[in-house]
């Protein structure tokens, strides 16, 4: 099964701080990963980080949180397993 979700990447210190929108994000890319949907889990990772980018922009998390998210659900990488 092919993994692209990086667990290592802990963004629980500021996981309080996002809005329920987020979490659902999280959720389908989740589920894409599981059923093996990249083309969708791609998208998905573009939502979390336009989500991301507009939550620094208002203050609520930071850049370099924003950054972590965007490490921890990046279209880019594959977890071997």
């Amino acid at each position: 099964m092919k993994r692209w979700i990086n667990e290592s990447v802990d963004i629980s210190d500021f996981a309080d701080r996002l809005p329920r929108s987020v979490f659902e994000l999280f959720e389908e890319a989740e589920e894409a990963e599981r059923k093996g949907e990249e083309f969708a889990y791609y998208e998905i990772c573009d939502n979390i980080d336009i989500a991301g980018k507009l939550l620094a922009t208002e203050g609520v998390i930071t850049d370099a949180e924003w950054d972590k998210m965007c490490q921890k659900y990046s279209p880019y990488i594959e977890i071997e397993e």
